[in-house]
């Protein structure tokens, strides 16, 4: 017989028999039942088992993404070299988990490098959640790439005027942060548009190359900069720094502030 059982095949593919239950559960890999329950799998059915488990480890893609690539019209193609992720960017989370499996760092380790929890770290790979714009400005450079590119899909860069309603949002930055990017493609300067809720913070200080300038168009926003100290600054304030000076920033104000952010080089 051709079929194989779930024991079998879960130390092939390299996953435990509770990975098949719930790949199961969650609708991608649907095993033969046996009118006694027990569950076997056909040639076939390894070969999308061990395509599975890849696209975990090798791509980081969730299970939702792997579904929709299993089901689309185009799932001949690969996932991981353009094919379907070219008009979809992967979650930051998952990003994440993606960059850390191709280096063959553990969970573990990346946290410590990090200077944090493995669980922490391991919610923002499931979740794209709980992480600070401190922790995504450490991951970002722990890779060396950008908070931007951690966080969405490359943008082309636009010749003539970016208005109000355009411009890539980023919104998974944190509680109460929104960031429009106002200049995309590969440019010298990094500029955007950042809104601010209430109580809205960076979550602890850091710094990195370049610098920057900040620019309140509305509201109150705190930053503190080495070498400057804690300035509060409202409408119509500005501030130039050099990045590498540790900084933070908190909203202390009671309403939404929006400010003009502005980066040289591109480093968010």
């Amino acid at each position: 017989m051709s079929e194989r059982k779930i024991s079998d095949v879960a130390k092939e593919v390299g996953v435990t028999p509770g990975t098949l239950r719930q790949w199961e559960k969650y609708g991608v890999l649907t095993p033969i039942r046996a009118p006694s329950g027990h569950r076997s799998y056909t040639p076939e059915q390894i070969d999308k088992a061990n395509e599975i488990a890849r696209l975990r480890n090798t791509g980081g893609l969730s299970l939702a993404e792997i579904k929709s690539h299993l089901g689309a019209a185009g799932a001949s193609k690969d996932p991981l070299r353009g094919g379907d992720l070219t008009s979809r960017m992967l979650s930051p989370g998952a990003q994440v988990r993606r960059r850390r499996l191709e280096r063959g760092l553990s969970l573990q380790k990346l946290a410590s490098d990090l200077g944090v929890s493995a669980s922490t770290l391991s919610t923002f790979e499931r979740t794209s959640k709980g992480a600070s714009v401190k922790l995504l400005r450490t991951l970002a450079d722990y890779f060396g790439i950008t908070i931007t590119q951690l966080s969405a899909a490359p943008q082309p860069a636009v010749m003539g005027p970016v208005r109000r309603n355009e411009g890539q949002r980023l919104t998974n930055l944190g509680e109460g942060i929104v960031v429009r990017a106002i200049a995309t493609g590969d440019r010298m300067m990094d500029c955007k548009e950042w809104n601010l809720a209430p109580g809205a913070q960076s979550s602890g200080s850091y710094n990195h190359a370049g610098e920057e300038f900040v620019f309140v168009l509305s509201g109150c926003l705190e930053l503190s900069v080495d070498g400057i100290g804690s300035v509060r600054l409202f409408a119509g304030d500005s501030l130039y720094f050099e990045s590498v000076r540790k900084h933070s920033w908190i909203n202390p104000g009671l309403e939404t502030c929006q400010v003009l952010w502005v980066n040289t080089p591109a480093s968010f």
